[in-house]
């Protein structure tokens, strides 16, 4: 794999692309990117499997972000993408003073739900030309 390194482990955003949510949320970051700062990937797609199996990480049941080499999940991916997404987004990184255990299990509720509400895409979507060179 030759994307994957210590150093090409930034702002890559690792969703579940048959959620429509989770979609939805890719679609936020991508109009608001004003400096194409991150990459995606569906944990679906074979670029996500191979680079979750770089990863050593089996199991994906939330969101993660790949940020300077670190691997943030659940609220901490969260607040830390909106964080880079910048200003006026990044004023809801205050919510990090709330402790892990107590911002996951509001995450994790939702991540729960989110199929109910919101739907699963039978599959993942494409990105469109423009988008392309910003997805694994």
């Amino acid at each position: 794999m030759n994307y994957v390194s210590k150093y090409d482990l930034d702002k890559i955003i690792i969703f579940d692309g048959h959620c429509n949510f989770c979609s939805w949320g890719v679609q936020f970051l991508l109009r608001r990117d004003k400096q194409n700062a991150f990459l995606f990937s569906a944990s679906q797609s074979e670029n996500g499997k191979e680079l979750l199996s770089h990863l050593a990480i089996l199991n994906v049941e939330s969101i993660l972000y790949l940020r300077k080499g670190k691997i943030l999940k659940s609220s901490t991916a969260v607040l830390y993408i909106i964080k880079d997404l910048g200003y006026p987004w990044k004023v809801f990184f205050v919510f990090i003073l709330v402790p892990t255990f107590i911002r996951d299990a509001f995450y994790n509720v939702f991540a729960k739900v989110r199929y109910s509400f919101f739907g699963r895409r039978a599959t993942c979507r494409m990105p469109n030309e423009n988008e392309l060179k910003r997805f694994l």
